[in-house]
């Protein structure tokens, strides 16, 4: 008995220093995964509040006096504030048209278990943009809406539908069929059963699909530059303003990145309970 306890003594100060050896390598690689992450947008920032020699310098300038004239040249040189009126309509009406259609087929997908049908939907989201994207053009000049919101809210449709539908596939396939069987024994028509109990069930699965939508359709920069002509620009192209033949204005052109990822961090900070909400619901079978 006493050797036994001299034991258990001795492995204790060693299972201690192997769970802490194990914690600090876990915290060591989690930091490790978060500097990686964060250190693009910091350096955003830094290049964002340099001069433009400092920004170009060998080696890398770390301390100098912050300035904000790359944030007043974003306002000055461009019209900011229409690109994001802009912006807000083009996203903002491609989110609301794919969620219109997207639900409704991704619920008959689910419940009819119509796969092919979706691996066509899908299909158009495999295909590179950029090959839609001569035969639009050549389509919508000849129908005269190239400078208009119609053709950009059109084409943004295929960067947002195609993922709705798959991804709202599988909020609706936890949603348990013995409720709507129930619900349509009880007289509920098909689309009452639907509104009042498969849609409620997988809300937090739609708010995540529209934040996701909306921020492809926010980010997308050759549909609107291609398409909206000199009329319609949206906040992406704002960014391509900085470049110019001869030189690259780098705190311009990361300063507007940074107004331009604001809007998106923000509602999705906003709605980030509804976010984990979802994410944790479609994880979930059974």
């Amino acid at each position: 008995m006493v050797k036994s306890a001299q034991v258990r003594t001795l492995q204790t100060p060693r299972r201690r220093w192997k769970r802490g050896l194990w914690w600090a390598g876990f915290y060591a690689l989690l930091g490790g995964l978060v500097v990686t992450f964060l250190w693009p947008f910091l350096w955003m920032v830094l290049c964002s509040m340099r001069t433009q020699a400092q920004n170009t310098s060998i080696p890398p300038t770390w301390l100098f006096t912050p300035t904000l004239e790359n944030y007043r040249n974003v306002f000055t040189r461009v019209p900011f504030f229409q690109y994001i009126l802009n912006s807000i309509i083009v996203s903002g009406s491609a989110t609301v048209l794919a969620l219109l259609f997207g639900v409704f087929a991704a619920y008959g997908v689910a419940r009819g278990k119509l796969y092919r049908v979706g691996l066509l939907v899908l299909a158009a989201r495999m295909i590179p943009v950029v090959s839609y994207l001569v035969p639009w053009f050549v389509m919508f000049r000849a129908a005269g809406m190239i400078g208009s919101y119609t053709p950009i809210v059109a084409t943004h449709l295929v960067l947002t539908l195609p993922f709705i539908v798959w991804l709202m596939v599988g909020f609706f396939e936890d949603v348990p069929a013995d409720l709507l069987d129930a619900a349509r024994i009880d007289g509920c028509s098909g689309f009452r059963a639907f509104r009042q109990i498969a849609l409620p069930i997988a809300m937090p699965g739609i708010v995540v699909s529209a934040i996701l939508a909306f921020n492809a359709s926010w980010n997308n920069l050759l549909l609107a530059l291609v398409l909206g002509g000199a009329q319609i620009r949206t906040l992406p192209v704002t960014i391509y303003y900085f470049h110019r033949d001869t030189h690259v204005d780098w705190g311009g052109i990361n300063a507007a990145a940074i107004l331009v990822t604001l809007p998106v961090v923000i509602s999705t900070l906003l709605v980030q309970r509804y976010f984990v909400r979802g994410i944790t619901l479609g994880s979930t079978k059974g």
